[in-house]
């Protein structure tokens, strides 16, 4: 069994929340595609 996740970093500059979860999103879809288990970032 393997989990990936998506992790999206805050930088303190305004952004709407909706772009964060889109970038931690993005994030996710790239380590499954790549098919590995890791994180990113």
């Amino acid at each position: 069994m393997t989990a990936s996740f998506g992790i999206a970093a805050y930088d303190g500059v305004a952004i709407a929340a909706h772009a964060l979860v889109a970038r931690a999103d993005a994030a996710l879809y790239a380590e499954k595609h790549a098919g590995q288990v890791r994180a990113r970032v």
